[in-house]
């Protein structure tokens, strides 16, 4: 994931499969929506904590992911300050 002033600018979804279908754009579309609503919700305070938008973004996939599919993940946010 690589966020730019609040602004996802890159999400990758790691797959041991290979190729994404159709399906799993659609539905990586929707999760990136849920990544940028979660980076976005802290954006008020101007400072930008690893942490904090690392709790809020493992959350929210988590939350997207046990509601869509009925599985619970591990969620690995791994951002990178450029």
């Amino acid at each position: 994931m690589l966020v730019r002033s609040g602004r996802l600018v890159f999400a990758e979804l790691k797959s041991e499969r290979g190729k994404l279908s159709d399906e799993q754009e659609a539905w990586l579309e929707e999760l990136r929506a849920v990544v940028l609503a979660a980076v976005a919700e802290g954006d008020t305070e101007g400072a930008f904590d690893r942490e904090t938008v690392g709790a809020r973004v493992r959350t929210a996939v988590r939350h997207f992911v046990n509601q869509r599919f009925r599985r619970k993940p591990v969620v690995l946010p791994i951002i990178l300050e450029v």
